[in-house]
């Protein structure tokens, strides 16, 4: 069965807390000072709220899509995107009895872009599952803080032991990671 609602598009799914999938790109970096590495952090307990000009659920796969102008806030985090696909791990996403067993795979794709106060992390996808504890981000990824930027092909998130890999390219021109990081000025300097 294929349903399609179209318009702006006000949804919110009974899993979706699992949607601190991008937004859970908050672990990403340990900040190694109040002014250090970008880390954007989020309230995974709070609301989740997605609009998008159209949404697509698919009970025989097990899949919802959100398409066009994608934005999910939480707190004081926002996700934007052209897409965002989730699947669930079985059962129907539109099960009356409880909803799905669970989310399988959450894929942000086309302009992905993670806000946070001054934080932020944008890259061409993100992907969350949640049974491996990943994240990863994927194209010209760029990471910021105030005037702190990180810049790279790849980032990889083990949310289970906190270790973030990223690796090199994204526009740095010679297939590394650049960082630049500015130490926060003291009183009188």
């Amino acid at each position: 069965m294929m349903r399609a609602v179209k318009t702006n598009t006000k949804v919110g799914l009974r899993h979706a807390a699992a949607l601190g999938l991008a937004l859970g790109l908050g672990t990403m970096l340990p900040a190694a000072a109040q002014n250090g590495p970008p880390r954007l952090n989020f309230n995974s307990g709070a609301p989740i709220e997605i609009l998008a000009d159209s949404l697509e659920v698919q009970d025989s796969a097990s899949s919802a899509v959100f398409a066009g102008n994608v934005k999910v806030t939480q707190s004081n985090m926002i996700l934007r995107a052209d897409r965002l696909e989730v699947v669930y791990a079985g059962g129907s996403v539109t099960d009356a009895g409880g909803g799905p067993s669970g989310i399988e795979k959450i894929t942000a794709k086309g302009n992905v872009f993670v806000t946070s106060g001054e934080d932020t992390a944008q890259g061409d996808i993100a992907v969350y599952e949640p049974k491996r504890g990943t994240v990863v981000m994927r194209g010209t990824v760029v990471l910021t803080r105030g005037e702190n930027v990180l810049k790279g092909s790849e980032l990889v998130v083990d949310l289970n032991s906190g270790r973030s890999v990223m690796t090199g390219g994204g526009g740095t021109g010679d297939g590394r990671v650049k960082g630049l990081i500015v130490p926060e000025k003291k009183a009188g300097q």
